[in-house]
């Protein structure tokens, strides 16, 4: 019969099971879902409750919690007045101060984002429309004169023309178009030069270039 002096190697020894440990500390702000996106509004909301209430029984246990909070409901049904009023803005400052640090950036910039929408559709609704070309070139060529005189309107109209390889509009034609935007052709318009003929004043001019609710709807005809 054999027998061995040798020790016999010692078991070993179980490794200690590492505990899951709920720290409150952990659910403080700025915590972010596990996929690293930020809570939505009312996931945080939430959230901040839950960590609050975890927080309070983590420090005064489940049940001075539980009653602290019937006791502040009880409160501001019985005395009303500022107490209804100081209570309730009491635990929303505390439990906002849960509120994942993440949730309330996202928050932010959804309602800046909101305010750029807004200032930039102001900015298109004031904006002035187009002027119209004919317009705008006895714009241009009044400046800050009395006015024009339509032989120097023909004689550009006739200069743009031939540039773009068109034909010139006709006297009869641009007429008709002054006409159709209520722009009157005056007998006697002094221009910069200080000569007199017919034209436009620029104070006709204004008038036209000025919004009306009597605009007529129908386009005018082309030059």
């Amino acid at each position: 019969m054999h027998i061995s002096l040798r020790k016999k190697p010692a078991a070993p020894e179980p490794e200690p099971v590492e505990e899951a440990e709920q720290d409150v500390e952990e659910q403080e702000l700025g915590e972010e879902q596990e996929d690293g996106k930020a809570l939505s509004l009312p996931a945080a909301l939430v959230h901040a409750v839950k960590a609050w209430f975890a927080w309070g029984t983590a420090r005064l246990g489940a049940t001075a919690t539980y009653w602290g909070h019937v006791f502040a409901v009880w409160a501001c049904a019985y005395y009303r007045g500022w107490v209804l009023i100081a209570v309730p803005l009491v635990l929303l400052t505390v439990v906002g101060l849960f509120v994942p640090r993440s949730a309330i950036n996202q928050f932010a910039e959804r309602v800046e984002e909101r305010r750029g929408t807004a200032k930039r559709a102001d900015a298109e609704a004031v904006e002035e429309p187009p002027i119209e070309p004919l317009l705008g070139l006895l714009q241009h060529l009044i400046g800050d004169a009395r006015g024009v005189h339509l032989k120097t309107l023909l004689e550009h109209l006739e200069k743009g023309a031939a540039q773009a390889g068109q034909e010139p509009p006709s006297r009869a034609d641009v007429e008709a178009k002054l006409a159709a935007l209520r722009v009157p052709l005056r007998p006697s318009v002094r221009n910069a030069a200080g000569r007199v003929n017919r034209g436009v004043y620029r104070a006709d001019l204004e008038a036209a270039l000025a919004p009306s609710p009597d605009e007529a709807t129908d386009p005018a005809p082309d030059v």
